[in-house]
Formats: C-alpha cells, structure tokens, sequence
C-alpha cells in the first residue's frame, strides 16, 4: 500500500511511525496479526455502541417534570433583548422550550446541534 503525499516545504513534518527508543511492532495489512488486531478493534467498538444504546434507552425511558415558562413573563424577559435572533438562533429556542416541556429528560443537546446545523442525536 502506498500513501500518496504532496512534496513540498513540509516534507520534513513527516516522521517514521512510533519513536526512536521504541520498538512499535508494525502489522502487514491483511497478515494474520493485523486481522487480529483488527477483531479485537471491531468488538471494542461494538461493545461500546451497545453500552451507548443500554445508556440512551435507558435515558429515554425517564421522565422529568413539564417546565413551561409562565405565560407573559417569558415574552417580557425576551423583549429586553435588543437584537433579532437569527432564523437560527430562533429554532433553537423554540426547540429548547419545546423539549423543556415535553416531559422527557433534557441534556441540551438539540439546542447545541440546532445552533451547529448537526443532526439531533437524542
């Protein structure tokens, strides 16, 4: 297998894997030892996504109380910014309050992936 780099002022960033006092033992892609290596790398990842699953199932099935701001106070609070909340900015509000009151439990995250344009992961 070869890697192909660009020559240029940089060459000399590039360094032999591992350090000098070392020896790293190196696995011939496709040998024996690197399908190995490879099978114990791959159950470790699965072992982690099922404890991710056991953890988000879990998550989903507690509950939490319904928190709704009260009727007018909300409006008043918000009307004390003096700036227009972006298109962006306003979808995450909305989607926050609308998890607050939904009756699950909340960790933030639509909010934080709302305002980095990333897909809702709970």
């Amino acid at each position: 297998m070869a890697i192909g780099l660009p020559a240029g002022r940089e060459i000399e960033l590039l360094s032999r894997y591992g350090s000098g006092e070392t020896e790293t033992p190196l696995d011939k892609l496709g040998g024996v030892a690197w399908q190995s290596r490879k099978a114990r790398l791959k159950k470790r990842i699965r072992d982690m996504a099922e404890a991710l699953i056991r953890i988000a199932a879990a998550r989903a099935l507690k509950t939490a109380p319904v928190l709704t701001p009260p009727e007018g106070l909300y409006d008043e609070f918000a009307a004390r910014f003096p700036y227009e909340e972006t298109e962006d900015q306003q979808t995450a509000i909305d989607t926050t309050l609308a998890d607050l009151a939904s009756g699950r439990r909340w960790t933030g995250w639509s909010a934080r992936c709302r305002l980095r344009q990333r897909p809702r992961w709970l």
